[in-house]
């Protein structure tokens, strides 16, 4: 930061670099105070500024500042950029505001793998009472994977998560067989929601092959929240 107090002149490129390097070390406020200051001279922000600044509100879940800088970027432009589009779902998803991140997707012109990974992580992750009132229900998650050309790990955990979340044990448990036979590895938080689904349906068997599977098959080690869901499948 003293390199870039002290230069004399400062255009677009090290502004951003500033911009975007405080928010990737997630010096998330410094960041946005710096695009105000950036705002305030002669040098115009672009997209890639945006982006940068887009990750600062994220990390704080600021989602007053993120509708300021979404307006900026109409003006510019860009909103119909994909990275711009997901980065403001992924910011307005991560700030709570999931019927925007929503409308944003619904008026995409086109869909990516990224862009349909967010949209369906934020379905997945903001809970399905709001969901159900602002973005249909359930469905949605599952018409937005059933379009995705490549699912990769976070769109199935998501999924999985979201149906055991849901309640629905036999559908989560059906989708991680589907997700084995393409070749994609669990994780942790696969288990995790796999002993979730197996708590809703009381498969206390299948919900101790799962645990023993972890180690056994995957050399991954049960964290306390794994010994936690098998107690409560049991009790």
């Amino acid at each position: 930061m003293r390199v870039f107090d002290e230069m004399s002149e400062k255009n677009v490129v090290t502004w951003t670099a500033v911009i975007s390097g405080l928010a990737q070390d997630q010096f998330y406020e410094d960041s946005l105070k710096l695009l105000g200051k950036m705002h305030g001279g002669p040098v115009a922000p672009n997209s890639l500024t945006y982006l940068s600044s887009l990750t600062a509100c994220s990390g704080l879940q600021a989602i007053r500042e993120g509708r300021q800088i979404h307006g900026l970027v109409l003006k510019l432009g860009v909103d119909y950029d994909f990275c711009i589009e997901s980065s403001l779902m992924d910011m307005y998803s991560k700030c709570g505001g999931l019927e925007d991140a929503w409308k944003i997707f619904e008026s995409a012109e086109e869909f990516d793998e990224v862009s349909m990974t967010v949209i369906l992580v934020g379905l997945a992750q903001n809970g399905f009472e709001e969901e159900s009132e602002q973005c249909g229900d359930l469905g949605d998650s599952i018409k937005i994977f059933s379009w995705m050309p490549q699912r990769n790990l976070v769109s199935w955990n998501s999924m999985i998560a979201a149906f055991a979340r849901h309640g629905n044990g036999s559908r989560a448990l059906q989708l991680y067989e589907e997700m084995r036979l393409e070749g994609v590895q669990p994780t942790d938080f696969t288990f995790l929601s796999l002993l979730h689904a197996c708590a809703h349906v009381g498969l206390v068997e299948k919900g101790i092959e799962f645990l023993e599977s972890m180690a056994k098959d995957y050399g991954i080690r049960p964290r306390m929240e794994h010994y936690a869901c098998v107690v409560d499948m049991m009790g």
